[in-house]
């Protein structure tokens, strides 16, 4: 769904005088009673929540619409997205619920965790990583830090 929408967004950016676009909305737990249950979980959102969340996110021009809930922090959901290179690591799709990566992942969320404990070494590795990022744009091979 996300390449789809992206794709889709990008057609439509690049038609002349369009005025429709697409968004990526990514809910967190939100609770709808679809499945029977009458009662929302604490942890979860309910669609009315995430409908204003998203529209707010529209109306700001966001894309990439990350919609939290009660469950985990913003922080968090940053933080697995940042694990969600699969493709480029050759794991196994969603491998942070795969038997053979979740120590893998626990050990990197961990560590993450720590990070952010350290905002000074947290902004050095953000700024770090930034830096690593823009010189693969441009076409620099990458150096130890």
């Amino acid at each position: 769904m996300k390449v789809l929408t992206e794709a889709v967004a990008h057609q439509l950016r690049n038609i002349d005088g369009c005025q429709v676009t697409a968004y990526l909305l990514i809910p967190g737990f939100t609770f709808t009673g679809i499945t029977g249950r009458t009662e929302k979980p604490p942890e979860a959102w309910s669609a009315e929540q995430v409908v204003e969340f998203m529209i707010a996110g529209m109306t700001k021009g966001d894309f990439y619409i990350l919609c939290p809930d009660n469950a985990v922090t913003r922080e968090t959901d940053e933080e697995r997205i940042r694990w969600a290179d699969d493709l480029i690591k050759n794991r196994p799709a969603l491998s942070r619920w795969h038997p053979d990566f979740t120590d893998v992942f626990d050990r990197f969320m961990n560590g993450v965790a720590v990070l952010a404990r350290l905002p000074s070494l947290a902004r050095l590795a953000e700024t770090a990583e930034g830096s690593y990022r823009g010189s693969r744009e441009i076409g620099h091979e990458r150096r130890s830090l």
